[in-house]
């Protein structure tokens, strides 16, 4: 488990009262600045992301075919 502040990003305040109070998304962060985590609410869904540890995310670049 790792501690992470969380960002909730909101819509633009200059919206509607009820539009400015939605969630447009969330994001996890480590004391280091390093995303662990992104959601993104749109079109009546949620997209989430969330980080590889370094090793995997590693042998997964060496993979591809750049």
């Amino acid at each position: 488990m790792v501690e992470a502040l969380l960002v909730v990003f909101r819509s633009d305040p200059g919206s509607t009262a009820r539009e400015s109070r939605l969630v447009r998304g969330r994001m996890w962060v480590d004391s280091e600045g390093l995303v662990l985590r992104q959601e993104v609410n749109a079109f009546g869904g949620t997209l989430s992301f969330v980080r590889m540890p370094d090793d995997q995310a590693r042998r997964l670049a060496d993979r591809l075919d750049w």
